[in-house]
């Protein structure tokens, strides 16, 4: 059966794909382009690869994250995070774009309308594309992490990392076992705040725990 939906390299993306596993240089994927396919109501695409540019932009970000797919190391993930306060328009169609701004990947789309918060349901849409190739490590992406969004997914997966590492702060003094056990000592209250005025107090409870140790 036909995939419906999909995405391809483009015939620049191919080009400059050999050309970077060739010479041991990546390919810096580093922007993204959500289209209507030049209809306000949403139109189908037949993305080709001599295409350039995808129909018609109805947003242009940052990708969020580009990662090899966790069950298949030949396949690459991207993921990117349209915010909320952008939308009001269909996504049928998208491209993936390098530094340059050459068109490397372009994709056909399930029909979906984006909110925005103006209209009382806006939400974050979520972009995960699945490219196939041969060579994973010869594509990297190149942002500004100061402009990029993490998705839900991304965060839940560190955050488990972190719960699971032993001294996921190492920046910090770890406690240790046997300081944390050392005797109880009165504390030593100067009243007056006056030389040689000062005397000790010690609560009952603290002379409990004194004489216990």
């Amino acid at each position: 059966m036909e995939n419906k939906f999909y995405s391809i390299f483009t015939n620049i993306g191919k080009a400059k794909l050999a050309n970077s596993a060739a010479l041991g240089q990546k390919l810096n994927i580093s922007t993204i382009k959500i289209g209507d396919g030049g209809d306000d109501n949403g139109a189908e695409t037949a993305p080709k690869e001599g295409d350039k540019d995808i129909v018609r932009e109805r947003w242009e970000g940052s990708i969020n994250g580009l990662h090899k797919h966790p069950k298949n190391d030949k396949w690459l993930v991207t993921e990117t995070v349209i915010p909320d306060e952008i939308g009001n328009f269909y996504i049928t169609e998208f491209g993936l774009y390098d530094e340059e701004g050459d068109l490397i990947v372009i994709g056909k789309y399930p029909k979906t309308y984006k909110p925005t918060l103006d209209e009382g349901s806006g939400t974050s849409s979520y972009i995960k594309v699945i490219l196939e190739i041969a060579n994973t490590e010869v594509v990297q992406l190149k942002v500004d992490p100061a402009v990029v969004l993490a998705s839900r997914e991304y965060v839940d997966q560190q955050l488990g990392i972190h719960k699971q590492t032993m001294n996921p702060h190492p920046q910090y003094a770890l406690q240790i076992e046997h300081l944390s056990n050392l005797p109880f000592y009165p504390e030593i209250i100067n009243k007056d705040h006056r030389p040689g005025q000062s005397h000790i107090k010690i609560q009952q409870n603290q002379y409990n725990r004194m004489i216990s140790n």
